[in-house]
């Protein structure tokens, strides 16, 4: 089973995109960076396509589940479900 767990920060505002004469009808998608400096692309379909145009902005910490696929060199990751979280600074 292909199934993975990130947590990164955006760093792209979403796109969207819809299809035409296909069997899913939207995609969006967005860039992530992870702590160790590795950028992924993150993209879901339809339902989560719109949740992701809506809901998610540059900057946004997010944990992704989903699906892990190399593309053309790239590590990409067909979304699942995504929470967004708060990283509070410490002060000393």
């Amino acid at each position: 089973m292909n199934r993975c767990f990130v947590m990164g920060k955006i760093i792209s505002e979403p796109e969207f995109k819809f299809f035409y004469m296909n069997k899913k009808t939207s995609i969006s998608y967005f860039w992530i960076k992870l702590v160790d400096k590795t950028i992924i692309k993150v993209f879901g379909y339809d339902e989560q396509a719109d949740y992701i145009y809506r809901k998610l902005k540059q900057g946004q910490n997010v944990i992704v589940e989903g699906k892990i696929r190399i593309e053309n060199k790239n590590i990409e990751i067909e979304m699942e479900t995504i929470e967004k979280i708060i990283i509070k600074n410490k002060k000393n």
